[in-house]
């Protein structure tokens, strides 16, 4: 009867134990799931904190790390974006503004007025190039080569 009574205590003082341990050890791994859900979902803001010394803490810290540039990039991309839409709309708000007056008969379209359009339009064109070269850039990871450059020849 002791034996039973040993081997019950034993059991559940096991079972006990093993339940303490899998929380333990599965806790940073949904603290880091729920992270990793929280990032798709766009909230870079989220950082996780796990309070041990090992892998997972060092996982943990590289997920931080890697929300931190994620909120960075986004940031920046964010003010690119106005920075991009700023520029497209005074040209477009020039070429609108002359093109109504002509409509309107306000003004004539004349050789400069004309030549006006055209530096405007051309303007816009370079920089929907030059997106379109950075959305390039971007899918093919380009390789920036530093070298140092004698200036004298260009002053």
């Amino acid at each position: 009867r002791v034996v039973n009574w040993a081997i019950a205590l034993g059991g559940a003082l096991a079972a006990l134990l093993s339940f303490m341990f899998s929380r333990h050890i599965t806790r940073p791994i949904r603290e880091l799931t729920v992270g990793a859900e929280q990032i798709a979902r766009r909230n870079f803001n989220t950082r996780i904190e796990i309070n041990t010394n090992d892998e997972l803490h060092e996982l943990a810290e590289r997920f931080n790390t890697i929300a931190t540039e994620l909120a960075r990039y986004h940031a920046q991309q964010k003010q690119w974006l106005t920075d991009i839409s700023h520029e497209l709309k005074t040209p477009l708000t020039l070429l609108m503004g002359e093109i109504f007056a002509i409509c309107d008969n306000l003004t004539q379209c004349d050789e400069n007025t004309a030549q006006a359009l055209q530096h405007e339009v051309l303007h816009i064109k370079r920089l929907v190039d030059d997106l379109y070269e950075l959305s390039k850039s971007d899918e093919i990871s380009l390789k920036l080569r530093r070298q140092t450059l004698d200036l004298k020849p260009f002053i």
